[in-house]
């Protein structure tokens, strides 16, 4: 079995496991497919988690653990009606003593708080999944309150949510309040964990004790153990549950949580195109020193620095724009600022636009043969630099591009200016590679664009940076060639996103393909694995000096 301290791959270790258990499937597999449920949970890979479970419950219909995962993995996957199918089953199948009964019980829950949630305008739906929510929560929480106490913290956020827009709670919320912050208290301090700070927290918000909140937040955030799903968990139940953005102090909360989430191996934390705005906008007008010293209030010592990192990463997401078709509206790909100079090119005002040849290129030919995505002309293109406004920019001309089969790149001059926006910087460096490194470390990127053609997105999930062809040790098997491997999930729409260095957000690649398998690996290493491929910045740069090189000869011949 895989260290569970170690870096892993999610699709890779659940076909791995799911080849296991079609050859074996004996006890010790399936107890060990289900440890590896309980981690791919951790990082909030649920497509796994239900194929995972899929495979054990084929081979152990009556795995309760499984079963419960399964049912969670639904809900993830936004099937909270199905997940209650499951999980009711489950739950009535279980004596009422069993730990899995309360879990389930819970969970059918949370399903039916996703129907609320996303019930709208509907106040039928909503006041009915509300009412089957706040029942399960209180029959597992009233069945045992300190062993299932999350289940109460629910109950607590949804009569507070209940009593907010006008219905009889089934509960006092403030009792329920000071019987968790109790419980937690009563716990001896090694026995409690991230969930428990995270409740007491959320508790002590309940109470309106907004000073005890943040300490206890405090203790939550800088909790090492605590896993992307504890924070991811935290987070939405923070906004959506108890409106933490509409508090003095909350923008500070909700941000160091995406700090948390973005700087964590396995986090995902995603922002809008408003959020960033917003987010931008906030960081621009506060003291450094103040806000500093608020993003330290909730993140310890590490607030400081983890302030300015983020206040760098808002900027640069201004610099990275959607590639639209100028017809239909339709985002294609994605690009971003940088200057001319950064790749040994001149225009008038040093600005240039990079993306890839599949997003835009002069003939506009066909580049995928899989979905037969057309490339735009440059005619046929516009840019928007969407986290600062909704301005379409034009293409004047194309400067320099190389087809898919080699940089898979095209440098573009706009027909004006882009204001107000910083161009980003390049770094023809690349990360030393954890061998390198030889410290235990795992090297990171990390990549801003506009996945799957929606808004600005961050992507922050396990972005390990696996391998590249760069010096000093790197073998490039396409010649004038450096790719870059990583394991940052990127979907279409993300081609030509700059592909950042974790401590500066210095741009040093140029994302252009991947895939969750088959992707062979570099410098002539044979297999293959699930990885995304960027396209270095220095080679690209290097290719352009050679061809200007042989330009400048031909023309003195």
């Amino acid at each position: 079995m895989t260290d569970p301290t170690e870096p892993f791959d999610p699709p890779d270790a659940t076909d791995a496991m799911i080849a296991r258990l079609k050859a074996a499937g004996d006890d010790k597999t399936v107890n060990e497919a289900v440890a590896l449920l309980d981690r791919l949970r951790a990082v909030r890979a649920f497509v796994q988690v239900e194929q995972l479970a899929e495979q054990i419950r084929r081979r152990n219909p009556g795995h309760v653990r499984a079963r419960r995962l399964y049912g969670q993995a639904l809900i993830e996957s936004g099937r909270p009606t199905a997940a209650i199918d499951v999980l009711r089953v489950m739950r009535d199948d279980l004596p009422p003593d069993h730990p899995e009964r309360a879990k389930a019980a819970g969970l059918i829950g949370r399903a039916f708080k996703e129907m609320f949630f996303d019930a709208g305008d509907d106040a039928a739906l909503a006041g009915w999944a509300l009412d089957h929510a706040l029942t399960a929560y209180r029959i597992a929480y009233e069945h045992d309150p300190v062993a299932n106490a999350w289940q109460g913290v629910n109950l607590l956020g949804l009569s507070a949510k209940a009593q907010e827009i006008g219905r009889k709670a089934p509960v006092d919320p403030a009792a329920i309040a000071r019987d968790i912050l109790a419980q937690v208290d009563a716990l001896p301090e090694e026995q409690r964990g991230p969930w428990q700070s995270a409740s007491a927290a959320t508790a002590a918000l309940a109470l309106g004790d907004w000073e005890a909140a943040q300490e206890r937040f405090k203790v939550f955030l800088t909790d090492k153990g605590a896993s992307a799903f504890q924070i991811g968990s935290t987070l939405r139940e923070l906004l959506r549950t108890w409106n933490i953005e509409g508090r003095s102090g909350g923008h500070d909360l909700v941000a160091a949580l995406n700090v948390r989430m973005a700087q964590e191996p396995d986090g995902a934390a995603d922002l809008s195109v408003d959020e960033v705005r917003a987010e931008t906008a906030r960081l621009s007008a506060a003291d450094d020193q103040d806000k500093a010293g608020r993003f330290e209030a909730v993140l310890g010592n590490a607030g400081f620095q983890s302030y300015r990192w983020w206040k760098n990463g808002m900027e640069r997401a201004q610099a990275v724009a959607s590639v639209r078709d100028s017809v239909t509206g339709q985002r294609v790909g994605t690009a971003f600022l940088t200057t001319a100079a950064a790749f040994g090119l001149e225009t008038p005002d040093d600005q240039l636009i990079v993306t890839n040849y599949h997003v835009v290129n002069a003939a506009g030919e066909f580049v995928d043969r899989n979905t037969r995505q057309r490339a735009l002309k440059p005619d046929e293109a516009e840019v928007v630099f969407e986290a600062v406004d909704s301005t379409p920019y034009q293409v004047a001309e194309i400067l320099w591009s190389s087809d898919n089969q080699r940089h898979d790149v095209t440098l573009l001059r706009l027909a004006e200016r882009v204001p107000n926006v910083r161009p980003l910087r390049t770094n023809t460096q690349l990360p030393l590679r954890a061998e390198e490194l030889g410290d235990g470390t795992v090297p990171r990127v990390y990549v801003i664009g506009y996945p799957g053609g929606r808004d600005l997105a961050f992507s922050f999930q396990d972005n390990e940076l696996l391998d590249h062809e760069g010096p000093a040790s790197g073998r490039p098997q396409i010649e004038g060639v450096c790719r870059v491997h990583y394991r940052a999930p990127t979907e279409g729409g993300s081609s030509g996103s700059p592909v950042f260095n974790y401590g500066s957000w210095e741009v040093i690649a140029v994302h252009h393909k991947g895939g969750r398998s088959g992707m062979p690996k570099l410098n002539g290493v044979v297999g293959e694995y699930g990885a995304n491929e960027a396209i270095s910045v220095a080679c690209i740069a290097d290719a352009i000096r050679k061809e200007a090189a042989v330009g400048s000869l031909a023309a003195r011949g």
